[in-house]
């Protein structure tokens, strides 16, 4: 995972970067992450760990929308097309139901369902 705007990315004890998978499970379980020393903010100052991850990285880390088909004009609207969604929410989301809904853009046409999981194993699989 690496976060251009500042200059900032984790790596384990060998060096090896985190994915986003891996960082946000680390938060989530409380376990230590080390950000890279050289990380700032669009190169005006530095940012501390704490700053970084828990003021600002954290909430970009909590919930996930993904394309369920990545292709080509996978998110371009028209009518009668549909785009599917799957978000990852932890389980204190206030959103935990339905597993599927859908909806409608009246002006596109287009069709839009969303799957809801929590189970982030199931998230991150390859295609």
């Amino acid at each position: 995972m690496i976060d251009p705007t500042h200059d900032a990315y984790f790596i384990n004890r060998n060096g090896i970067l985190y994915s986003i998978e891996e960082v946000r499970q680390r938060l989530i379980q409380g376990k230590s992450i080390a950000l890279n020393p050289e990380s700032n903010w669009n190169r005006r100052f530095s940012m501390e760990k704490g700053d970084f991850l828990y003021n600002y990285l954290a909430k970009n880390l909590y919930r996930f929308v993904c394309l369920l088909n990545s292709e080509f004009n996978a998110e371009t609207k028209g009518k009668g097309k549909t785009i599917t969604y799957i978000r990852l929410s932890p389980p204190d989301f206030y959103y935990q139901k339905p597993d599927k809904f859908e909806t409608k853009d009246v002006k596109s046409g287009t069709n839009y369902i969303n799957y809801r999981t929590n189970n982030s194993l199931a998230f991150w699989q390859a295609p």
